[in-house]
Order: structure tokens, then sequence, then C-alpha cells
């Protein structure tokens, strides 16, 4: 594809790894090991998460500490189900149960919802990695969540819940590690927190900051020979600072303002024909991005309800180069080696968003939430694709040139009821109205195409759509420690404008190609049966789900079958993802904790479909959803003499086969091969203190994470590349609390 964005791996990110969830309900080191509570606010109230008839996983604070989880994307090893489709230096994208985003046109949104406490900043082309320091809880919703967190949440939403600023206690933390990666750079991070009480009982401040400096480990080849090692690194600072306002015994406010910076050097992946883990690249891949959220909670006590009020701001800049390494070849082919195509990229995002909702308080009959939502996105993309070969020859540089300007504007109304039948069977109902319009202004064109007969083309497509979601639920609770559940639940992503359709070889009618210039909702039906339950004295943990769901008008990236050109993103019928997830978690003695999984995932197209890239075929498998996955883990702990603790855990895990894109006739998407890792770390806590060793990867593995440029309709497999995992790392970590 001439125009298509060579995605990369960036980070020390566990990527579509699938390991035992329960993390979250193990107790301190060498306590009694028995799973207890855990308290969620997923149904935007809090609940325990054995009342909760749906699946969710909560990884407490504690773990993401212990387990030195970086990023948002590491959360990815720890969850069933949950995987991230490689990791472009633009962002990853995330799905659950196969349900993933399989285009990337600027207009897109997420399937899978992504929020940081009540702020929803999720991005379907490039979400970000919000570092994951001074969080009470990460919590990952299981299935289509449309009535309670609307467009988006197809499969699933992520739940980022950080630690709030203590109107009377003063505290404060560190963290800081070390990491060695074998044909990489090492890799920094410091952390640190401080809560500090104002005014007694009013007013109290959290200070929270992150710098991180990660690694590469890709070598980088240019088409005249040169060499650079380890191009795919980044640097991150984090910073967020919230406040809480005690205004009287009913009212609360807690005002907030996250900054985070990052800085990437990646685009450049692991290709077949050159040594292990060094990759095509002709210039700097660069990417700088600035992210600013201001947000006010306020919450008010009624007695009877409380009123819950969140207004948030984004903004976030994102400026990229990129090394177009497909048409260099092309170029380098035609005349002499080429390393003078650049893609130049400007990303604006300005998001608005308004949630006001009342929760009643107690337990009741009846218990019920209603709401109403808005939110105003503004985007704007300006790209350019500069060539100096074809520029001396046309009298321009820019081969291509396009400005996106796009407002997506939603009014939404929500509502959910939970009727208590008895003590031990409750029914819910929820339902969710929304009304999406879209604007946009497309301008393409420059002084080049117009020379070679394009046209100047300035377009204004508008979208209008409405819709109501449902979710019905009957939960049955016959002890304090088991609960079976039977669910529906319905998501919705709104539809989106294309970039423009460049129809080099005239394939289409100006109506047919009008008409590729927006594409319609997806949408998603769940349905889902499971049980949770605890036993031998909560000491086994065991949860089951199986499920459900079907996929209507999916959303994928197409182009013209053996046609360079731009992708565009199309409709394409019906897909279905069936499976069963099995979680279990025991402690056989005080000092011990293993753990199980086993997945079963089958995320297919059910109806053969005729796009104007091809026929997409019935039973063609979904992309990045492995048919089979299993994970161990094992944890023992024991109090030495003096007092302190240690620690051992290893963690090994399975990822099957998945395909790397969608199947068409005479095209087939490259299927990845399945992969294993293993990990172990050793941990020493004295006092406040806590140290660690760990060992990442430790059998080296070469995982195929992604494939680009395979069965290419001009270059065959000539620069056939993979999106690597990160190789064996070693690391100390340095932890403490006051």
């Amino acid at each position: 594809m001439l125009f298509r964005i060579i995605p990369s791996f960036h980070g020390a990110l566990r990527v579509n790894a699938i390991l035992l969830a329960s993390l979250s309900s193990s107790v301190g080191i060498a306590q009694e090991l028995v799973l207890e509570e855990i308290i969620v606010s997923a149904s935007k109230r809090d609940a325990s998460l054995m009342d909760l008839p749906q699946s969710i996983q909560a990884i407490s604070g504690d773990d993401v500490k212990k387990l030195g989880l970086v990023g948002v994307e590491d959360v990815t090893s720890l969850v069933p189900n949950l995987n991230l489709n490689a990791s472009p230096k633009r962002g990853g994208g995330f799905n659950i149960r196969g349900i993933a985003a399989l285009s990337e046109q600027f207009s897109q949104f997420a399937t899978v919802g992504l929020y940081l406490d009540e702020t929803p900043i999720s991005d379907g082309f490039a979400n970000f990695d919000v570092a994951l320091f001074d969080i009470e809880r990460v919590e990952v919703l299981k299935g289509p969540q449309g009535t309670l967190y609307g467009e988006g949440s197809l499969g699933g939403t992520i739940r980022i819940i950080t630690k709030q600023p203590e109107l009377n206690d003063y505290s404060s933390e560190i963290f800081t590690s070390v990491e060695t990666t074998r044909h990489g750079e090492m890799s920094y991070r410091l952390s640190g927190a401080v809560n500090l009480p104002i005014i007694e009982d009013t007013a109290a401040l959290r200070i929270t900051a992150t710098r991180k400096e990660q690694g590469g480990y890709i070598d980088a080849t240019s088409m005249t020979g040169s060499v650079e090692d380890d191009v795919n690194g980044m640097d991150s600072t984090y910073v967020k600072v919230a406040a809480k306002l005690q205004l009287s015994d009913r009212f609360e406010i807690t005002p907030s303002l996250l900054y985070q910076k990052q800085e990437a050097n990646a685009g450049v992946v692991d290709a077949i024909a050159l040594p292990d883990l060094t990759g095509y690249a002709n210039g700097p891949n660069d990417l700088d991005e600035d992210l600013k959220i201001y947000s006010i909670e306020a919450n008010y006590d009624m007695g009877w309800a409380d009123i819950v009020s969140n207004t948030s701001y984004l903004d976030r800049e994102m400026s990229s180069r990129d090394d177009d390494i497909l048409t260099n070849a092309i170029i380098g082919a035609a005349f002499a080696p080429s390393d003078v195509t650049t893609q130049l990229f400007d990303r604006s995002i300005e998001t608005f968003t308004q949630e006001l909702r009342v929760v009643s308080k107690g337990t009741n009959k009846v218990d019920w939430l209603v709401g109403a939502f808005y939110r105003d996105r503004k985007y704007s993309e300006d790209v350019s694709i500069e060539n100096d070969v074809i520029g001396a020859i046309i009298g321009d540089p820019r081969v291509f040139t396009q400005d996106n300007k796009a407002d997506f504007e939603q009014l939404a109304i929500f509502g959910e009821l939970n009727y208590n039948l008895s003590d031990k069977l409750t029914l819910t109902a929820g339902a969710r109205w929304f009304e999406e319009e879209i604007n946009s202004n497309l301008d393409f064109g420059t002084f080049s195409l117009v020379t070679f007969g394009f046209e100047s083309v300035l377009r204004t497509p508008q979208i209008k759509e409405d819709d109501v979601l449902f979710k019905l639920a009957a939960s049955y609770q016959p002890t304090d420690s088991s609960t079976f559940y039977a669910l529906f639940s319905q998501g919705v992503r709104p539809g989106g404008v294309n970039d423009r359709v460049l129809d080099i070889l005239d394939l289409l009618t100006p109506e047919e190609e009008g008409a590729l210039s927006t594409f319609d909702s997806d949408s998603t039906d769940n349905y889902e049966v499971g049980l949770k339950l605890r036993m031998f004295d909560n000491r086994l943990s065991l949860n089951m789900a199986a499920f459900y769901i079907d996929w209507k008008d999916i959303q994928l990236d197409r182009s013209f079958q053996n046609v360079p050109g731009p992708e565009f993103t199309v409709n394409a019928g019906k897909s279905s993802s069936t499976g069963l997830e099995i979680e279990a978690v025991a402690s056989p003695s005080d000092a011990l904790q293993i753990g199980a999984f086993l997945g079963v995932n089958e995320a297919e197209v059910d109806e053969e479909t005729e796009t104007s890239s091809g026929l997409i075929p019935n039973g063609a498998k979904l992309p990045f959803a492995p048919e089979f996955s299993a994970a161990l883990f094992g944890e023992y702990s024991v109090q030495t003499k003096g007092g302190n603790t240690a620690s051992v855990r290893v963690d090994w895990r399975h990822v099957g086969e998945r395909k790397a894109g969608v199947d068409v006739v005479g095209d087939p998407g490259y299927e990845l091969d399945d992969y294993q890792t293993l990990d172990i770390r050793a941990g020493l806590s004295v006092g406040n203190w806590t140290a660690s060793i760990y060992a990442k990867n430790l059998t080296d593995e070469r995982a195929e994470m992604d494939s680009f440029f395979f069965n290419d309709s001009l270059l065959g497999d000539a620069l056939a590349s993979f999106v690597r995992n990160r190789p064996r790392t070693f690391g100390v970590q340095l932890q403490a609390s006051f």
C-alpha cells in the first residue's frame, strides 16, 4: 500500500499476552492467603465484584507496583482476552474478546472504551499510554458496555482509577527501576507521589510525577546501507496534580490537571531479510506528543441519592515524521537507491465532555441511576508526503497533501435499574439513547497531484445518526460466596469519514467514489453466562464465563486489490466471537498461591462480504484473536527471622496463532505464530522498603506481534517484516512508602 504508515513496537510492553487475571485478589505477602472482597465502581456505584452480573477484572494498585507495570498497555499481560493490536508509535489499539479496531481512519472510534477516572480518553486512531503510578486500581469490563459508557465500548471498557487526595493524612512514595535488554539499550524509570493536607477536614493536594526512558532494541538499515542501533526508544514525562475541597458535609469537588509528554523514535520493524531485530529505515521516525487533561469532579450527597458531575477538557497535540519505506523501495527500483520519502503528520484533538448523573443510595428493593452525557470532539490533521526524487521532476516535493478537520458532537441519556426480587435474585435493566453528529472539512491535493491529472478536492461530508442501546441481566446468589448470572448487553461505534479514495485506475464511477466517502456505525450484541465461586474458606477462587458476541456492519480498512493507494474504511457485513474463559486461583498454604487460566475464542466473519478490494469469505478469522490461550503463575512468600518478607513469583503464558489481517480471496492475511514467555521475579521487603530483581521473557522468545508487507502487490515479500516483543530483559526495582 503506497501510503500505508508502518507501525512499530515500543516500550517494555508485553503485548497480546494473556495471563491469569486474579492478581487483584492476592493479599499481602506472608499473611494468611485468603481472597478478600474486591470493591469496584464499574457500575458507576461502589459494589462488590462478586455481586455484579458481568465479567470484570480488577487489578489493585499494590499489584501494579509489585509487578512493575509501567503503562496501561502492560495490563494486557494480566487480563484474559484483553489484547493489543501490535503497538504503532502513534499508540496501540486494545481489543477484548476479539473485537478489534480493524481500520485507522482519522475519524475512527475505538472498540474498547478507555477512561481515566471519570474522563473518557480513548482514541480509535491512537491510544496514549497513561503512566500507571499512584493508581488505586485498574478495572477491565469485558463485553459491550454501551448503556453506561457509550460509544466505542464494543468489546469492553478499561477504567484507570487514580488515588485521590486525602484531607488529613500526609503520605509519600517513590519508585525506581533500571533494566537491561538483550540487543538493546538500558531503560530507566523514576516515580514519586506526595499527599499534602492543606486545611484540616477541608482541603488537600496530591502531586504525582513519573519520568521514563525506555531503551530501543531494533536496529535500522537504510536503502543505502547505513546502520543505526536501537532506534525504537521512547522517553516520557507524566505529572498529575489534584486537589480536594470539602465545601460542606454534603458537597465536595476534586479539580485536577494531568500533563504527559512523549518523545518516541519508532516506526522500524524486524525485517525477515535482515539480521535479527533489524529493520529498514531511510531517515528519522519521530513522534512528539503533548497531552493535557483538565477535569473537575463534583459530588453532592442528598441523603437518598448522590449527584455526580464530571467536567473535562482534553487537549492532545501530536507531530510525527515517518520514513515511507515502501515508496522508497519503489522509487529506488525505478531510479536509484532512494532514502528521501517522508510522511509528515500534525494532529490535534480537543475534547470537551460533561456527564451528570443521579445515583440512589443504600440497599433498596430498587436501586437506580439516571444520567446525561455531552461530548464535543474537534479533530484536525495535516498530512504531507514529500519526495525529493519526484519533486525534482515535477517541481514540487509534496507528492500528496491533505488537511482534515472534523467535529464530533454527541448527546446521550442513560439509566440503569436493579430490582432485588429477593436477597438472592436480582434483575438488572439498562438503556441509553444517543445522537451523534459529525461535520467535516477534508481538503486534498497539491500542485504535483494536479500535474498528474488529479483534482484538488474539497469535501464536506456530514453524518447524523441516533440509536438506543439496551442491557438485561439476572444474578442469582445462593450463598455469599457464589454468584450465577446471565447477561445481554449492546455496544455501538459511530460511523465516520474516509480520507479521499484515490481511484488511480478509474475503477469507480463518481457516485461510487462518493458513496465511499463515509462509513456507517457498527454494533455488538453480547450474550453471556457465568459463575463466580469462592470455596474452602476463601482459599480457592473459580470464575467462568461463556459468551457469544454478534458483530454487525464491522468497520475495516481495505484498498483496491493489487492497486497502490491509501486504505479506506468500509462496512463488511456480520461477524461473531464465541468463547469460554476459566480462571482459578488457589492458596494451598499461607505461603503459596498458584493460578491457572484457559481461554478459547473463535472470532470470524459469518457472511460472505463483497468489498471494493475483494471478497471476504465466510469463516475468515478476525485479526489478533488467538483461538487458544493459557497461563500459569505461582508465588511463594516467607517471613524471615528478622521480621522481613521474601517472595518469588513465576509467570508463564502461551498465546496461540492469530491473523494479522482479514482474509480477502486472493489476498490472505498473514497468520502470526503462537508464542510462550516466562517471567521470574524475586523481592525482599524491609520495613517501608521493597527491593526486587526480575527477568522478563527469560527464554528470549521472538514473538510475532504483527506483520507488514507480506505478499505486497508490487514487491512481494521483499520488505516483509514483523513487530517483535521486547527481548530478554533483566531489571532491578526499589520502592518505598512513608
